[in-house]
C-alpha cells in the first residue's frame, strides 16, 4: 500500500489543461472567473478583519504575477478531473487513471518551474502586509484573528450542511466517525486541549521537529524530483504500467491490486523489461523510511488513538472498520510483494536511471 500511494501520488509530459480561447473556450473562462469570485468572497470572510489588505487583494497575490500561470492550470486541472470522474457510478480503472496521467503531468512540471516563485510570492506579501510586528502596517495576531473568522465562517455557512450530509450517514461507518469527531471537536480551542491532555509537551515537541526536519527533506527532495525531469518519466512508466495492467474482464477496479491486476503488473515488468525509473524510486524509498518512522516513533500512540474512537463506536462499524483494515492490509502485502520483486537496482545516489520508460 505504501509504494503504490508513493506511486499514485507522484503519477506526473506535456498538455495545455485549459482552452480559453473563442466560443469553445467559454468553459474554462468561467470556471476560472467562478473560482476567482468564490475567493473573492471566502477572503472577506476569513482576513477580511485580520488582513483587510490582503482580502482586497486576493487575487493580486493568488493569480497574478508568478502565481498567474500555475492557478489557471491548477483550475482547469480540477474541472478536467471533474469531467472525467463525476457522476460516475461503475468502479475507476486502472485504465482512467492513465488517461489522466498527462494532465497531471503538465500541473507537475509547471509546479516545477513557477511553484517556488509562487510560494515567495505568497509568503513574501503575507508576512509584509500581515504577520509584522509593525501595528500600524500588519496585525501581529493575524494568524489567532484569522482561524477564529474561519471558525465563524464555518459555522455560519457550512456547518448545517455538513451536519445534514453525515446525518444522512448516521448508521455508516463514516457516519459515525464524523458524528464522534464532530461532537468532541466543537472549536479548534477543543482540538488543543485534546492535543495537551493525550499527548506530553515531550511528545509534542518531537513532532514540531520531526515536522520542520520532515519539511525541509520534502523540499529537498522535491528540488531533485523536478531537476532530474522525474515528472516526464514517472508518468510515462506509470501511465504504460497502468495502460497494461487494465483488462476488460478481471482487473477492472483500480482499488484492487491483488489477483489479475498484480499478475499483469508483473507481465509488464517481464515483457517490456522496464523498471521504474530510479528517481521516482528515490521518492518511493523516502516515502517508505517516512512511514517506518512514524510507526516506530508514534506507533503506540496511534494505536491508543485508534482504540479510543473504536471503543465509542457500534459493533455494526467496529466490524466494517476490521473489515477495511483487513483488506487494506491485504491489497498492501500484494503491493510491496510485487515492488520487491521489481524493484530497480539503481546503484548509488546520482546516477542515471536506465529504465526504459
Amino acid at each position: 500500500m505504501r509504494s503504490l500511494l508513493l506511486l499514485a501520488l507522484m503519477t506526473v509530459v506535456s498538455t495545455e489543461l485549459c482552452n480559453t480561447s473563442g466560443k469553445e473556450g467559454k468553459a474554462d473562462r468561467n470556471s476560472i472567473n467562478e473560482v476567482k469570485a468564490l475567493v473573492r468572497t471566502g477572503a472577506q470572510f476569513l482576513v477580511g478583519e485580520s488582513c483587510p489588505w490582503l482580502a482586497n487583494n486576493i487575487e493580486k497575490v493568488l493569480f497574478e504575477k508568478n502565481c498567474r500561470s500555475l492557478a489557471k492550470q491548477a483550475i482547469c486541472y480540477g474541472k478536467r478531473v471533474e469531467e472525467r470522474y463525476a457522476d460516475k457510478t461503475e468502479a475507476v480503472s486502472y485504465e482512467q487513471l492513465a488517461s489522466g496521467v498527462d494532465d497531471l503531468a503538465e500541473l507537475g512540471n509547471l509546479a516545477c518551474d513557477k511553484g517556488g516563485a509562487c510560494y515567495k510570492q505568497i509568503a513574501r506579501l503575507i508576512k509584509n502586509k500581515c504577520m509584522c510586528k509593525n501595528k500600524k502596517k500588519c496585525n501581529p495576531n493575524f494568524v489567532q484573528e484569522t482561524i477564529a473568522a474561519a471558525e465563524i465562517a464555518y459555522r455560519a455557512n457550512a456547518q448545517a450542511s455538513v451536519e445534514q450530509f453525515v446525518n444522512a450517514r448516521s448508521e455508516t461507518l463514516f457516519g459515525e466517525v464524523a458524528n464522534l469527531v464532530m461532537g468532541r471537536f466543537g472549536s479548534v480551542s477543543d482540538f488543543e486541549d485534546f492535543i495537551n491532555d493525550f499527548l506530553s509537551e515531550d511528545v509534542q515537541e518531537k513532532i514540531k521537529s520531526d515536522a520542520e526536519v520532515a519539511a525541509e527533506e520534502v523540499v529537498k527532495l522535491a528540488k531533485g524530483f523536478c531537476r532530474s525531469g522525474c515528472f516526464n518519466q514517472s508518468a510515462s512508466f506509470i501511465k504504460s504500467l497502468f495502460d497494461y495492467m487494465h483488462d476488460g474482464d478481471e482487473c477492472i477496479d483500480a482499488t484492487q491490486f491483488c489477483g489479475s491486476c498484480k499478475q499483469n503488473a508483473h507481465y509488464y515488468f517481464e515483457d517490456s523489461g522496464t523498471t521504474i525509473p530510479c528517481c521516482l524510486d528515490k521518492v518511493i524509498q523516502k516515502g517508505i523510511e517516512a512511514y517506518d518512522y512514524i510507526g516506530k516513533q508514534y506507533g503506540e500512540k496511534i494505536e491508543e488513538l485508534s482504540d479510543m474512537v473504536t471503543d465509542e463506536l457500534s459493533e455494526t462499524a467496529r466490524n466494517r472498520a476490521q473489515e477495511i483494515r483487513d483488506e487494506l492490509n491485504r491489497q498492501a502485502g500484494c503491493i510491496d510483494e510485487a515492488y520487491e520483486e521489481h524493484k530497480p537496482k539503481c546503484g548509488g545516489a546520482g546516477k542515471k536511471n536506465k529504465s526504459k520508460a
